[in-house]
């Protein structure tokens, strides 16, 4: 199912947020793909984001959020990016923004 790599693609997104990639978000990514039974290489899909969208952080966000329909991937989304944002024991003004910017697109539902 293609909304579940465009859940995983958000998620390395909102590692990316911040502007460092860290291994512990690397890692909890890894597992998250593991769990959801699909294979993802995190920094294949950090050079993919980059050549596809360059510096445009937004247009990568509605491209990967518009390709989710499915209500439980979308919740699995947020449970993961909630997740994400804390295994490093910080989170940025940038990732803060970065989760605004999906309750704001998919509801507060969802939040």
């Amino acid at each position: 199912m293609a909304e579940k790599t465009n859940s995983l693609y958000l998620l390395v997104l909102l590692a990316m947020s911040d502007h460092r990639l860290d291994k512990k978000e690397t890692h909890k990514i890894i597992k998250i793909s593991k769990e959801l039974k699909r294979e993802f290489h995190v920094h294949d899909a950090v050079e993919e984001i980059n050549n596809k969208f360059r510096d445009d952080f937004d247009t990568a966000c509605d491209f990967y959020m518009s390709n989710i329909d499915d209500e439980k991937i979308k919740r699995a989304t947020v449970k993961y990016m909630h997740e994400l944002a804390i295994v490093d024991a910080h989170l940025a003004q940038r990732e803060v923004r970065f989760l605004e910017k999906v309750k704001a697109k998919w509801g507060k539902k969802y939040f």
